[in-house]
């Protein structure tokens, strides 16, 4: 049985509703000129059901770029940091399918264990039970999809865990052939060994 945890107020039904995908919200992805590709990617991968959470860069030329597309998504956001070992702060946006998902992050993101945060950001739990150190990681050449999509593969089920990233990108890429073809293209500008 999972722990109760009396810090979290569950919320209305109405809040729970999630957003889904709409071709204007594909446009609206498509055609943003201050996101990355790979924000691209996983807010269709979002916005398709596969993670609950993302993050959104925060443009240092248009600090209100990030935030009027969220709000224009209509998806529900909250700006987020970490300090680094160097004391360097990294900020972005906090991106999730719903604002209690959201606010369950941001309430918790002092204490989410890596599990928890996997699961959320739409990895297969064997996959986050290998970053955590529970199992053996495994290492390969990434196809497009595990490029964008993916994080550390667990051994033992690494296979069940590609063939997951594969699922993942054939929706991505069938929602919006424009972002898969500018994934490509990214993908193609790396140094790394790009997996047929």
């Amino acid at each position: 049985m999972l722990p109760v945890n009396p810090q979290f107020a569950v919320q209305s039904d109405v809040l729970k509703h999630v957003v889904r995908l709409t071709k204007e919200r594909v446009a609206l992805i498509e055609n943003d000129p201050h996101l990355l590709t790979v924000e691209k990617v996983n807010l269709l991968a979002l916005l398709l059901g596969h993670k609950q959470i993302t993050d959104v860069a925060i443009d240092r030329d248009d600090k209100t770029a990030a935030e009027q597309l969220l709000e224009a998504l209509d998806l529900p956001y909250a700006p987020n940091h970490y300090a680094d070992p160097d004391g360097v702060r990294h900020e972005w946006l906090q991106v999730a399918t719903n604002k209690p998902t959201l606010d369950y992050v941001l309430n918790r993101r002092h204490e989410l264990t890596v599990l928890e945060a996997g699961v959320l950001y739409g990895y297969p739990t064997s996959a986050c039970l290998a970053y955590a150190g529970l199992l053996e990681q495994e290492w390969f050449d990434k196809t497009l999809g595990e490029y964008f999509l993916s994080g550390v593969f667990s051994k033992p089920y690494a296979n069940e865990e590609r063939a997951h990233f594969e699922r993942v990108w054939q929706d991505v890429a069938g929602a919006s052939p424009t972002v898969a073809e500018e994934a490509a293209a990214t993908r193609a500008q790396d140094d790394f060994g790009l997996a047929a």
